[in-house]
């Protein structure tokens, strides 16, 4: 795990308000405390910069893990996984 400054955490907490960037769960309400997620992992080129960091939950961090794409079930077609801060999550889930 990267260090992280201090400042850069906070700024990131501030800038999605303590709500995890996937699943839209509040911090305050889960009982855990939440982690910095690189959007676009460090093994795929991911960097530590504010426009590729979101805060999210520990579920939602796991379940994406280092992942940047999906197959989708049905069309058995590749699609890109939710960018937190290149893409709006109604537009993108509507």
């Amino acid at each position: 795990m990267p260090y992280i400054a201090a400042v850069l955490r906070a700024k990131i907490r501030q800038k999605f308000q303590e709500v995890c960037a996937y699943c839209r769960s509040p911090e305050r309400l889960m009982g855990v405390i939440f982690e910095i997620d690189h959007i676009i992992p460090l093994v795929e080129g991911g960097e530590t910069q504010e426009e590729n960091l979101c805060l999210c939950c520990p579920t939602c961090n796991r379940f994406k893990a280092s992942h940047v794409a999906a197959t989708d079930p049905i069309t058995q077609k590749l699609f890109a996984l939710f960018h937190p801060v290149a893409q709006n999550w109604d537009d993108h889930f509507y």
